[in-house]
């Protein structure tokens, strides 16, 4: 089976650290590795993922799409994957990836984000807007072959990620990366579904995030590259 590098960016994350490694440590075989990208965090984290055998790249705080990017080229292993430090994945996240790549054609699989929030209504306003967004991804890659996935649930042939130019600095990197990514075989797994903290809701408000996020699609379509707000933003 195809061993696997989990890339993980990380500021300040020592709470959710402390969480989800040892979640993903149970998942892992051997010959896989977790990669924690610090952006030079003044908390635990360094400590904490090292504690939870993670291999830590430091880095300055660019931006998480750059973190990434680092991560997967850095990687040892021919499939890369990504998550956030606040996700809550399931106990079969790391093989069902696997049991995905054990196609040969298959080169790029995409789970579902979905979203916990204190407010009932807001909580499911967002997650049915996260369904409309995957099937309108799988929508696009059927019709016209370039492939969204999320940037914070999904796996890559290490190959294929790095020759589409891996994410850039952008808040919207997964919808940049979407305009130069034509994979041979793409899987949406709608069962391959994580859940992830209200903090970014709670940080901008719940509608200032979503206008945030749709306008910062709409300019990675364009090409404009806002990189002054990525740089400070977290996912």
């Amino acid at each position: 089976m195809t061993s696997i590098s989990i890339i993980i960016p990380a500021y300040n994350e020592e709470k959710n650290l402390s969480r989800l490694l040892p979640v993903l440590a149970k998942q892992i075989a051997k010959d896989d590795e977790i990669i924690i990208v610090d952006s030079q965090s003044t908390d635990d984290t360094a400590r904490i993922s090292a504690k939870n055998g993670a291999r830590i790249i430091s880095m300055a705080k660019l931006g998480i799409g750059p973190a990434r990017t680092l991560g997967a080229k850095s990687a040892s292993n021919p499939v890369v994957a990504f998550l956030d430090a606040d996700t809550e994945p399931p106990d079969f996240w790391v093989s069902r990836i696997k049991t995905h790549f054990n196609d040969p054609n298959v080169e790029v699989v995409g789970g579902l984000d979905t979203y916990k929030y204190d407010n009932l209504i807001e909580n499911i306003m967002y997650n049915s807007y996260t369904w409309i967004i995957h099937l309108w991804g799988l929508f696009i890659y059927k019709t016209i072959g370039n492939c969204w996935v999320p940037s914070n649930n999904s796996a890559f042939l290490k190959r294929v990620f790095l020759n589409a130019g891996g994410y850039r600095n952008l808040i919207a990197e997964d919808g940049d990366m979407a305009l130069r990514l034509r994979p041979k075989k793409a899987v949406y797994d709608f069962i391959l579904k994580v859940r992830f903290s209200d903090r970014r809701f709670k940080e901008k408000g719940f509608f200032r995030t979503l206008v945030l996020w749709a306008i910062s699609n709409a300019e990675a379509t364009l090409n404009i590259r806002r990189t002054d707000r990525a740089v400070n933003y977290r996912k």
